[in-house]
C-alpha cells in the first residue's frame, strides 16, 4: 500500500521541485502545475484549495487538498487533506538532494470504495500508477527531519452488497518522527497497520 504514501511525496515533492525550476512564479502556477503532475503519473484527479509558497524561504502549504476518484466510482472522493506542509533547504534541493526540514499532512478522511465492475479505488489509481517497485524506486533516498502525518477517519464503501454497506472508523491518528531516511516505509507502516487494518476490506 506505498500507493498513497507516493502520492503524498508526489503531491510535496513534485510541487517543491516544479516550483523551484519556475522560481519566480505565482501561487496559481504551483496550484495548477501540481494538479497536472498528479494525473499524470497516476490515474486520480485532484484539487487544491489554497497554495502558500515561499518557495525562496523554503516554505510550502497546500490547503484544503481533495484527491478525487477516477471516473466511474460512485463516492467521488478518494482522499480529503486539510493540509500539506513542507520546510526545505532549497540550496540542496538545487543541488538535487532528496531532503526535507520537515513535512506535515494532515489527512482528515479516507474513502475506500468497492463496486462490481471498478473493483477497489486503490486498486483502479494503482493501475495507471505503476507496480511497487517502480515509484519504489524512484523515491528512494528522501528523508525528512521531522515528520509528521494525522489521520482523522476512515470511510468504507462496499457497492457491491445490496443494499451498500457504508463503515466509518475514527482513527485520531497522529505520528511523529525525526531523521526518516526512508518516507516510504513509515508512510507504508501508517497505512497498513491502522487504515487498511482498520477497514479489513
Amino acid at each position: 500500500m506505498g500507493l498513497i504514501g507516493w502520492i503524498f511525496k508526489r503531491l510535496v515533492v513534485l510541487a517543491v521541485l516544479l516550483g523551484i525550476a519556475l522560481f519566480f512564479l505565482q501561487n496559481h502556477i504551483v496550484k495548477l502545475s501540481t494538479g497536472a503532475i498528479l494525473r499524470a503519473k497516476s490515474n486520480a484527479r485532484m484539487t487544491i484549495g489554497h497554495v502558500d509558497s515561499k518557495l525562496q524561504k523554503g516554505f510550502l502549504r497546500l490547503e484544503g487538498v481533495t484527491i478525487l476518484n477516477p471516473v466511474g466510482f460512485q463516492e467521488n472522493k478518494f482522499m480529503e487533506i486539510n493540509f500539506v506542509q513542507v520546510e526545505f533547504d532549497i540550496v540542496r534541493l538545487l543541488k538535487q538532494e532528496k531532503h526535507l526540514k520537515s513535512l506535515f499532512v494532515d489527512i482528515q478522511r479516507i474513502y475506500i470504495v468497492k463496486q462490481k465492475k471498478e473493483g477497489i479505488n486503490i486498486v483502479e489509481i494503482q493501475n495507471k500508477s505503476g507496480s511497487k517497485s517502480s515509484y519504489g524506486k524512484q523515491d528512494a533516498g528522501l528523508s525528512v527531519e521531522d515528520l509528521r502525518v494525522r489521520i482523522g477517519d476512515v470511510v468504507y464503501k462496499d457497492y457491491t452488497r445490496r443494499p451498500p454497506k457504508m463503515s466509518r472508523i475514527f482513527l485520531g491518528l497522529e505520528q511523529r518522527y525525526e531523521n526518516v531516511n526512508s518516507l516510504k516505509s513509515i508512510v507504508d507502516s501508517i497505512l497498513t497497520q491502522k487504515v487498511l487494518k482498520a477497514t479489513a476490506y
